[in-house]
């Protein structure tokens, strides 16, 4: 039986990323480091940049990532091979951001690939450290994964 969302190749391994927000906007960016079952070893960098809204009781937010802070992505799962090469990754992305920063802090995600309602690529989660002003807050964007190497 073929079921039509299935866990592809790919596990989003984690990020670095920048971003800042005034009053209700965010703008940021960075890279996603996935890596590919049939390459163990191998880490493909995808980099983007986002924009969107959020919610925090700071009216400045500035954050950071980096991939030697601790941190784990999930498996992607997808429609039936949707993503495949580093090549399916181009393209629009939405990101759902849970943070909380007391200097060092964590931040949960739940990206979805593609354009669609929902996603009509695949989707994944990541949860990692962070550094950043001091605060908690929640924000949704819309994304571009501009290339990858």
């Amino acid at each position: 039986m073929n079921l039509p969302i299935q866990k592809s190749k790919w596990s989003l391994s984690t990020a670095n990323a920048v971003t800042g927000s005034i009053l209700l906007g965010t703008l940021g960016g960075g890279e996603f480091l996935m890596e590919p079952d049939d390459q163990k070893g191998t880490i493909y960098r995808f980099p983007y940049i986002v924009g969107g809204l959020g919610v925090s009781p700071m009216p400045v937010g500035l954050d950071f990532s980096h991939e030697s802070m601790p941190g784990t992505g999930t498996r992607i799962l997808q429609w039936t091979d949707k993503l495949v090469k580093p090549s399916d990754f181009l393209g629009l992305f939405r990101i759902v951001t849970i943070e909380v920063n007391y200097g060092p802090g964590v931040s949960s995600s739940v990206l979805i690939f593609g354009p669609g309602m929902f996603w009509d690529k695949g989707y994944c989660a990541l949860i990692g450290g962070q550094a950043g002003i001091p605060t908690i807050g929640i924000s949704g964007c819309f994304g571009y994964v501009i290339d990858w190497y």
